[in-house]
């Protein structure tokens, strides 16, 4: 019973229970662009005060959903 159990816990982790997607050569979605420096410089306040929040949560405010 127990070399049973062990051979369908191996066989379900091998064959997995997610499904399988196959890309559509036709319908490939676009690559997305990198983001510019500009807007990449634009987002630091966000980033410095998640950052501060995660390290520091002492000093963040009770609205901090921005």
């Amino acid at each position: 019973m127990i070399v049973f159990a062990c051979a369908m816990i191996i066989i379900l982790g091998l064959t997995g229970c997610a499904n399988k997607t196959v890309m559509d050569p036709e319908n490939i979605p676009e690559t997305p662009t990198e983001p510019t420096r500009a807007e990449t410089i634009g987002k630091m306040p966000a980033i410095v005060d998640a950052l501060g929040c995660m390290f520091a949560p002492h000093t963040c405010g009770e609205n901090t959903d921005k």
